[in-house]
């Protein structure tokens, strides 16, 4: 099929995560085709094309600047619950 050698040319070049965009682009485009009923087309020709893997795993920690804006942020928060999100989703631990 000629669009997975298009998405296969593109990943070449492209990080994972940008060719999958490209592939729900097409695919959502191929289904506005299909919705408005424009002549020529049948079926979604993307709908059984198996994205790429993506690994956007990144490990980034907070620089002390950033790491006193947050504490800051959280004590002059009228949300009572944010400290203990941020705990929640960081895993920072006790500030």
């Amino acid at each position: 099929m000629e669009l997975i050698a298009l998405f296969h040319a593109h990943r070449q070049v492209h990080k994972p995560a940008n060719s999958n965009w490209v592939m729900h682009l097409l695919l959502y485009v191929y289904n506005l085709v299909l919705e408005w009923e424009l002549p020529g087309l049948q079926e979604n020709p993307t709908k059984e094309i198996r994205q790429f893997q993506e690994n956007n795993k990144r490990e980034r920690f907070l620089t002390p600047v950033e790491a006193k804006r947050l504490f800051l942020a959280i004590e002059t928060s009228p949300n009572t619950l944010l400290a203990s999100m941020v705990l929640l989703l960081t895993g920072a631990g006790k500030y």
